[in-house]
């Protein structure tokens, strides 16, 4: 199927269509959903299945996680959607581990990814296309998630402390990494989520320690919840005008799908798809 020549209403997302309530976990095929229809296609890439990760080249690429053909690890995809092509990214700096979070930058000229050897010692790699290489960027963290900064300064990583202690009681802070390596706190105590939201990506998108989502300013200031709190959802991808994000609800069969959801007012507009596995949304 031809992608349409708007794609702002294109999200990627996993699926699993033969999911039913009661089967065990499944592993989700990556697919492109059009929120205004309902429609999904499966993103083009040959060998088995992906899992999202970022829109480039005016949507028309995607980025994409998938295990590496020797099975060595779990490596980068450019899978150009006109074309059906597909091509490795990061060459052997980036083999033999797990890559994942892959992010454009603001100016669509760098990829920010998250490398893992092992659980809890991550590091972050940019890939610019005037660099041969992937560059390391500031130190070993355990990272959960990373999301770029509006004016493309640096970006916002959420992180654990437990490290490779895999604690289950750690808190999480909200962190900024500078271009240079610096880092710096924004907010300390949160929940398990946190991505760079809001008009004009000036404000972060945040799960707080009491399980509800909140938006605060880049500093980690002025907070304020997004509509109720949205206990129900989880799972959010923001759009590149970070208005709105799509998010997973789930019921008590365990049966899962996406919605849309306004970051200010809380307001929800239904998807047209049906219940089954949808799992990590990606909108930018």
């Amino acid at each position: 199927a031809p992608l349409p020549a708007d794609r702002d209403g294109i999200v990627m997302i996993g699926r699993s269509g033969s999911w039913r309530p009661g089967y065990p976990e499944m592993e989700p095929g990556g697919q492109l959903l059009n929120i205004d229809t309902g429609k999904i296609i499966r993103i083009p890439f040959a060998g088995g299945s992906c899992i999202p990760g970022c829109f480039t080249d005016q949507r028309t690429k995607v980025v994409v996680s998938a295990n590496a053909k020797d099975g060595s690890g779990v490596e980068l995809f450019l899978v150009d959607l006109l074309q059906g092509t597909q091509m490795s990214l990061g060459g052997d700096a980036l083999s033999g581990g797990l890559c994942r979070s892959p992010a454009l930058s603001p100016d669509g000229e760098t990829l920010a990814l998250v490398y893992s050897m092992e659980p809890g010692r991550d590091q972050v790699y940019l890939l610019s296309s005037n660099e041969a290489d992937p560059q390391p960027l500031g130190g070993v963290l355990d990272i959960r998630n990373l999301s770029w900064l509006g004016d493309g300064t640096g970006l916002v990583l959420l992180v654990s402390e437990a490290g490779q202690r895999r604690d289950k009681s750690a808190g999480m802070r909200i962190v900024r990494l500078g271009l240079a390596g610096e880092m710096s706190g924004i907010r300390s105590d949160t929940g398990a989520f946190a991505t760079v939201a809001g008009k004009n990506a000036q404000r972060i998108l945040f799960l707080g320690s009491d399980q509800l989502w909140y938006t605060c300013s880049a500093d980690g200031k002025s907070v304020s919840r997004v509509g109720n709190g949205l206990k129900d959802l989880v799972d959010p991808a923001v759009n590149p005008e970070g208005t709105h994000a799509v998010m997973i609800k789930r019921d008590a069969e365990g049966r899962t799908w996406p919605i849309i959801v306004d970051l200010v007012s809380g307001k929800r507009f239904p998807i047209k798809v049906e219940p089954g596995r949808w799992l990590n949304p990606v909108w930018r």
